[in-house]
């Protein structure tokens, strides 16, 4: 007789993956461009819309530059919180979404918590708290830099 399929155990397991699965859906999309692929709202890949021309497979990147967004265990150790942004940002070289911040920090080694929320508001906080970040229009957050060193709000 087999054991009866524990779901609460799965539903646990989905969750706790689902923020690496979110933080590389970011990256593919940060790639191919954000406008290039449709989500159903079920989640799943609509038809393709191309912003100029129908997507290509992508050139190939040197090795240094395929190394600049791959996110390692330890890519983020030793860092606090907001060089740890910073560091993600500069990776991803285009505004990010708090929760795929939070998620790519975790797998990098940097936040030590395996709660979302906490990590979430650990770096939500960080975000806030620090003149070196601003949030854009579309509620993501890039680097003062990129906007000129404006202070936060002037992006808004």
């Amino acid at each position: 007789m087999t054991a009866p399929i524990d779901y609460n155990a799965v539903l646990a397991d989905l969750i706790a993956k689902r923020g690496q699965i979110d933080a590389a859906i970011e990256v593919i999309r940060a790639m191919v461009g954000a406008d290039v692929v449709a989500i159903n709202g079920d989640g799943t890949i609509g038809e393709s819309t191309p912003a100029v021309a129908p997507l290509a497979a992508p050139a190939a990147k040197p090795a240094a530059a395929r190394q600049a967004t791959t996110i390692e265990s330890d890519t983020f150790f030793g860092l606090n919180t907001a060089d740890a942004i910073r560091k993600y940002l500069g990776m991803m070289k285009r505004p990010q979404p708090v929760t795929a911040i939070a998620d790519a920090l975790n797998t990098g080694g940097q936040i030590n918590s395996a709660d979302p929320k906490i990590a979430y508001g650990n770096v939500y906080s960080a975000l806030t708290r620090n003149k070196d970040f601003v949030k854009t229009r579309t509620k993501e957050w890039g680097l003062a830099d990129w906007y000129g060193g404006k202070p936060k709000g002037d992006a808004e």
